[in-house]
């Protein structure tokens, strides 16, 4: 109550000036930490979160003493969601989410622990001390809030945070509930969490307040420009002509494909590697080691055709037989590969050559015969 008094008194002795942190068509001055472009979206002035992959979207810069306002909404119930203060600008090791300062945004599932009317507690290494102590001991640091005044999804709901001096208060639907001091960091990112369910989000505004006196020294780490792998992948187009747009998707397509892949790979290079011994060997005998560059290129060639053939027949080949392949599109893919195996083989063949003519006296080798010490 004395911190919701200290912001009072400040907005009644100051002129209000409230800022959009969400400007209601795009997510400029945002940075996805962890997720995927399509688990943040706007559409209709409003933050639109899939839930999907679990994971934060962030404020790009830092604040330290301010009141924010924002409203909130679960389109299912049992959804969870979540807004972080004074956070860090990337995840904790091992989780998808930060070192932080959770105000918990929930619907509908309760335990004896915890509730979906505004608990606020820290996370993954941020410390606070609850307003109240915690009903299973005060080794737990999350405040349980005073009544319940959430209302269930697909209802609108009012937060307004108060973050000063190391201190929070959370207000729901205009009543003040739960808060929590001390707490470290009490300077950071604001975060909003996606876990799992569709929410939306939007009139988030904030106030900043004047900074503490004298400067605090519990500050979250500083952006150093990491950013998330899911925004690194572009449009792919798959050999069945479809084209994938969505990182997720993507990734979930390399995965799931990796062995096959694996798989494909070691059999075709098995069989190539056979081939191209073979092959050379006995055009070696043929030639009575000479043309050297008919047996080594020849040899390639013809190997590496095996290959290509190998590597497209077992990566795609269940999906041909299942009809989600044409006969075209698979043909394309064995040729374009080969061609430009071709095109390196054939290109490797003055470097070989001039390899051999110096490694010649070396090895001792006699003039017009390559390899005349058999195995």
């Amino acid at each position: 109550m004395i911190l919701h008094t200290l912001a009072t008194s400040f907005l009644l002795a100051t002129t209000a000036n409230w800022q959009p942190l969400f400007n209601g068509k795009n997510l400029d001055n945002w940075t996805i930490v962890n997720g995927a472009p399509s688990t943040w979206t706007v559409r209709d002035e409003k933050i639109i979160c899939s839930g999907k992959p679990t994971g934060v979207i962030r404020t790009n810069k830092m604040y330290e003493n301010f009141v924010l306002e924002l409203d909130w909404r679960h389109m299912e119930p049992n959804g969870n969601a979540g807004l972080f203060v004074w956070s860090d600008p990337i995840p904790a090791v091992g989780v998808p989410f930060t070192r932080a300062i959770e105000v918990q945004i929930m619907d509908g599932k309760e335990l004896d622990w915890y509730t979906t009317h505004g608990d606020i507690f820290s996370i993954w290494g941020a410390s606070m001390v609850p307003d109240d102590t915690h009903p299973m001991g005060d080794h737990i640091q999350r405040c349980l809030p005073s009544e319940r005044r959430s209302k269930p999804a697909p209802e609108w709901n009012h937060y307004t945070v108060t973050c000063i001096d190391g201190q929070i208060n959370l207000s729901v639907n205009g009543a003040f509930v739960s808060g929590g001091y001390d707490v470290t960091p009490n300077k950071g990112y604001i975060c909003l969490e996606a876990e799992g369910t569709e929410a939306e989000f939007k009139n988030i505004h904030i106030l900043e307040l004047p900074p503490s006196s004298p400067d605090t020294t519990d500050v979250a780490e500083e952006n150093q420009g990491f950013v998330t792998l899911y925004i690194l992948a572009e449009s792919v187009t798959l050999p069945n002509g479809e084209v994938i747009n969505d990182s997720v998707e993507l990734f979930s397509l390399l995965y799931a494909t990796t062995s096959g892949a694996v798989i494909a790979s070691m059999v075709a290079y098995f069989a190539a590697q056979y081939c191209d011994v073979f092959l050379y060997h006995f055009w070696k005998g043929l030639t009575k080691g000479k043309h050297l560059w008919l047996r080594n290129n020849g040899s390639t060639m013809i190997s590496q055709g095996v290959d290509s053939f190998m590597v497209i027949a077992v990566t795609f080949g269940a999906q041909f037989l299942a009809g989600a392949v044409s006969l075209s599109v698979m043909i394309t893919l064995m040729t374009s590969n080969y061609l430009f195996k071709v095109l390196v083989a054939l290109l490797d063949t003055i470097p070989l050559y001039i390899c051999v003519h110096y490694l010649r006296p070396c090895l001792e080798i006699p003039e017009g015969e390559i390899g005349c010490h058999e195995i």
